[in-house]
């Protein structure tokens, strides 16, 4: 297991990116492979994860002491593979804000407006997972990265691509 130690711990405001390279098609329905695959792991703090089941594919980003619901648990049919992806999550608690993306495009209305909360743990490490998906250039920063500079930070072959997969059209 590879330990990536952060030049500074993260807590009440963060910003984690990401390219994730599917190994296959990821899909729901009858016959569906079953996965559970953490893809960053921020000790103390929260995970992200890719979900596969019969029911749903889904994208988790999940605060390890559950003490409130500010993550994001997103619904797919499927995921297309193999691909790359860029996933980003940002956040700051006392600003009430917590949004993510996929290749730039929203996972929720950004810059949501949460009521402000206290973050109880912290990272200052992370850990990559293993599994048949994997994960490369991960950024971590202690700051919340407005909606503005988001997209300034999508690699330009990914930026908006399979918006259909989100729901946009």
């Amino acid at each position: 297991m590879r330990v990536v130690q952060l030049p500074k711990p993260i807590s009440q405001q963060g910003y984690i990116s990401f390219y994730l390279h599917t190994s296959k098609t990821w899909r729901n329905g009858a016959g569906a492979p079953s996965l559970d695959q953490t893809l960053l792991r921020l000790p103390g703090l929260a995970d992200c994860k890719l979900l596969c089941s019969t029911e749903s594919v889904n994208l988790v980003f999940e605060w390890g002491r559950r003490a409130f619901n500010r993550g994001f648990l997103i619904n797919l049919t499927h995921l297309p593979g193999p691909g790359t992806y860029f996933i980003q999550f940002t956040w700051d608690g006392a600003k009430g804000r917590c949004d993510g993306y996929l290749n730039g495009i929203p996972l929720h209305l950004s810059g949501t407006r949460y009521p402000p909360w206290f973050i109880t743990g912290h990272a200052d490490r992370y850990i990559p997972g293993s599994g048949p998906n994997r994960i490369r250039d991960v950024k971590v920063s202690e700051n919340y990265i407005s909606p503005h500079k988001i997209a300034s930070l999508v690699p330009p072959d990914l930026k908006g691509k399979d918006r259909a997969l989100l729901g946009y059209g």
